[in-house]
């Protein structure tokens, strides 16, 4: 039986989806920190750019 508490108490994904949600929050906010010198920022955060990617591919869908 589990431990009570703590991260064997969660629902299955919970971990996941929070990490996910704050890579996502990191890169957000380091290009909007960043965005005046891009060519920069995409050369020091490449995982960075291919989230922020996605995020402007989604918005530009809507």
């Amino acid at each position: 039986m589990p431990k009570a508490g703590g991260l064997d108490d969660q629902p299955i994904g919970l971990m996941q989806k929070l990490t996910i949600c704050l890579n996502t929050y990191n890169a957000m906010r380091s290009y909007t920190l960043n965005r005046q010198n891009f060519a920069e920022w995409v050369e020091k955060y490449p995982s960075y750019m291919d989230i922020w990617l996605e995020i402007k591919r989604m918005r530009d869908e809507q």
